[in-house]
């Protein structure tokens, strides 16, 4: 895991802490009725554990319910085909779902790294392109 991966991962868990948050039951499953945070708690301790498949099911859980950074998790997992089969299809759909609704935040948010991120990735793709998909080169 990058440094600034680690770092997003730990600015969430503190922003999540401060939150009105249940306190992270590790008996409690990440698809249980919860807060986005509980399920991004969960994830977060399966990823540190090396258990990205269960990780990648409890970050979501938590992009369902529409926590941005178990979305940026969640992609960057697809990208990478980490806990689950590569797919930069499904990555660039996540990553630009991520820049379109965020584009107008607050560039001083504590999710702005993820979302700043988040065009990064697009741009990538758009850069190089996804094969067998209408995501082309485009410079």
């Amino acid at each position: 895991m990058r440094i600034s991966e680690r770092i997003i991962i730990c600015l969430a868990l503190t922003l999540a802490c401060t939150t009105q948050a249940l306190a992270l039951d590790p008996t409690r499953s990440a698809d249980a009725p919860g807060t986005p945070v509980d399920s991004f708690r969960i994830g977060a301790q399966y990823y540190h554990k090396g258990d990205y498949a269960s990780a990648f099911d409890a970050f979501t859980v938590a992009a369902e319910k529409g926590h941005p950074v178990a979305q940026w998790k969640v992609a960057k997992m697809f990208a990478s085909g980490q806990g689950v089969k590569e797919d930069d299809y499904r990555a660039f759909q996540l990553f630009s779902e991520i820049a379109d609704k965020h584009a107008d935040d607050d560039p001083f948010s504590p999710v702005s790294s993820v979302v700043s991120d988040a065009f990064v990735q697009v741009a990538a793709y758009y850069r190089t392109g996804i094969a067998g998909s209408a995501i082309k080169p485009d410079i």
